[in-house]
Formats: C-alpha cells, structure tokens, sequence
C-alpha cells in the first residue's frame, strides 16, 4: 500500500500591518521590508494558503490616556492595501469567543481587531489560535517589539512551531530589531528570510514601487 505524504499545514500571520503603524517607519530599509511583505502576501494568494492577521483597533482614550495611533474607525487604522485578501472575514475587538464553523474553508484571509498589542487578549483570537491545527506559522508584520514578539511568545508557548521572516518583519529600529530576533530564536522560533519561504529570487525589475500611503482598497 502506498502512502501519500500529508500536504504541510501553514498559515501566513500577518501581525498589525497598518497605515499607521507602517507609515511612522518609512525609510529606505522599511521600503525593502514592506516589498517583502508584498511578496509573500501574493505567495498566499497564488498558493492558496490562509493568511491570519490582526489590526490594532484602540479607542480614543484606552486605559486613562490618549491614544495617538490605529484609532478605531480613522485611515491610520486601516490595513495597508495589499494586505487584504479579496476572501475575508474581520472580527472587531470585543470578549466573545464564538466563531462561526468551517471559517477557513470559507475566507482565504480571517482579521482579528484587538485593543492591545497582545493578540491572545482578544478572546476570539486566542481561541482560534490555540485550537488550529497548524504545522507552521509564517510571521511578518510591524511592531516586531510589542505585538509581534508577544505573539510569537504565546504561540511558542501553546507549543507551536513559529517561522519568523527576518527581512519582512519591523519595528523602532534596526538595533532593537535584532535584539528581539535574536530574542525570539533563543526561545525557539525559526528565523529566516523572504526567498526562503518562496524558493527563488524576486526580479527586481519587475517590483513595483510601493507608497504605504496609497489609497486603501
């Protein structure tokens, strides 16, 4: 009897890729970041691979203070374009935890809104994340620091295997940037690059330039 091999489970996890987030970061290194980011986004699409993203959502005032940034509801919360997968599905932050059957055979992208940096706060995020059964979360994103070091900190908890792509990933500087990579390889998340996860080089002739001001769509 002959065995076929089980097709690998992965899932993209695209961690508070944000107008605002993204724009306040804008420099040549970032533009290089941010192309990444595009690439593997439409290596999802093309292969069909279900992509988990959240979305800082905060209230003008969160906690007692003002909030500068992602306001719930202005552009600046908005994801950036090419972010966004046509099939999709967006929960805003709330304490529910129900979830509707079959989600992933239904939406190639699920959203998940969240008041803090910290993704497993937001119920319905921490149960979808804890319950799936994934073989590898791909990470990339902005504020590699905060949202996206706990996030990898609380999957490599649940016992999950983690692949951070180094070159598509962000935050305050290049300085801190390495410091939480290494960070997070210590505690047991794979650190690696764009072409990698693709299996070929990108023609850089054929990149189109990106704004991450342009227009939502």
């Amino acid at each position: 009897m002959k065995f076929w091999p089980r097709k690998i489970r992965r899932f993209i996890l695209d961690i508070d890729t944000q107008l605002d987030l993204v724009a306040q970061n804008e420099d040549w290194k970032h533009s290089a970041v941010i192309q990444n980011m595009k690439h593997l986004m439409a290596w999802s699409r093309s292969n069909q691979i279900n992509v988990i993203s959240t979305a800082l959502a905060v209230r003008h005032e969160e906690n007692g203070k003002p909030e500068s940034v992602c306001i719930e509801g202005t552009q600046g919360q908005s994801k950036i374009h090419y972010t966004t997968l046509p099939s999709r599905i967006v929960f805003e932050a709330g304490k529910s935890t129900d979830l509707p059957e079959d989600l992933l055979e239904n939406f190639q992208q699920v959203i998940f809104e969240k008041r803090t940096h910290d993704t497993f706060l937001q119920p319905r995020a921490d149960r979808f994340l804890s319950n799936l059964d994934a073989d590898e979360f791909i990470v990339i994103g902005s504020s590699l620091e905060t949202s996206i070091y706990s996030t990898v900190m609380g999957l490599l908890s649940r016992n999950k295997k983690v692949i951070v792509v180094n070159d598509a990933v962000f935050g305050d500087s290049p300085e801190s940037n390495e410091l939480t990579l290494r960070k997070l390889e210590a505690k047991g998340a794979q650190l690696v690059d764009t072409d990698t996860i693709i299996g070929k080089k990108h023609d850089d002739e054929d990149q189109e330039k990106i704004s991450i001001h342009s227009q939502v769509k």
